[in-house]
């Protein structure tokens, strides 16, 4: 029997840092699954307003509640699985679904009694108005 030399076809160096990279990809994978889904959002303020947009896509509108409660603005909803089990497999699912709830504290010179919601292409918008007091004015200086 004869004694032959291993060359791996690559470095041990290389070897580590793709094992690194799996395991980085699988602990991922795993913390998706494990996580909450949330909608990812932009809050702008305007000059009479306060515009509120969260992403939703693939979310009805009916399945979302919008709360004000002092400064506080509540967002919660669900997104239904639209995977039907029909005795055949799934290749892959990255897709999130499930509730969410989403919470923003917001200045205290908002008007949550004209709130005005719309949904279109997938995004909520939320346009909450200043309170007439809090909405700046140039004041006119006469002279004397």
């Amino acid at each position: 029997m004869s004694i032959m030399k291993w060359y791996p076809k690559t470095s041990l160096l290389q070897q580590l840092q793709q094992d690194l990279w799996d395991v980085m990809a699988t602990e991922s994978r795993d913390l998706d699954t494990m996580s909450q889904w949330l909608p990812k959002i932009d809050i702008q303020e305007k000059d009479k307003a306060f515009i509120v947009s969260l992403e939703v896509p693939g979310v009805s509108p009916k399945d979302i509640e919008v709360n004000m409660e002092g400064n506080k603005l509540m967002v919660k909803g669900e997104k239904k699985h639209a995977y039907e089990n029909n005795g055949q497999g799934v290749y892959r699912m990255e897709r999130n679904y499930g509730s969410f709830y989403r919470e923003f504290t917001l200045p205290k010179t908002v008007n949550g009694d004209n709130i005005q919601a719309s949904c279109q292409h997938g995004v909520l918008t939320l346009e909450i108005p200043k309170a007439e007091k809090s909405i700046s004015r140039q004041i006119a200086i006469e002279e004397i």
